[in-house]
């Protein structure tokens, strides 16, 4: 993956920090994460947080299962779908593209 995913995870709020006044914004370049999706938003996202992402891998899970999701409706208009939760659960979701 491109870019350091500790470094855009922490040092963004580092940053906020260390500036009084707050900080007014933050940049990237495509070609420093390597025209990784998953990156870019997890740098933009850190510009709208308070803190760092605790749980990164679910953070990176929830995105990857968001991406499926938004591909499927896009080409077919629905997406059906299970996943079986650590605790036994199932979780059924049904989404449809409303026009």
């Amino acid at each position: 993956m491109g870019g350091s995913v500790d470094v855009i995870r922490q040092h963004p709020y580092t940053a906020k920090a260390s500036v009084p006044d707050g900080m007014i914004g933050i940049g990237l370049t495509m070609e420093g994460i390597f025209q990784n999706e998953m990156i870019y938003d997890l740098m933009l996202e850190s510009g709208w947080r308070q803190s760092a992402i605790s749980d990164i891998d679910g953070w990176f899970m929830l995105m990857s299962i968001s991406a499926i999701i938004c591909s499927r409706v896009r080409s077919t208009g629905s997406v059906r779908f299970m996943r079986r939760g650590s605790c036994s659960l199932t979780l059924c979701i049904t989404v449809r593209l409303v026009s």
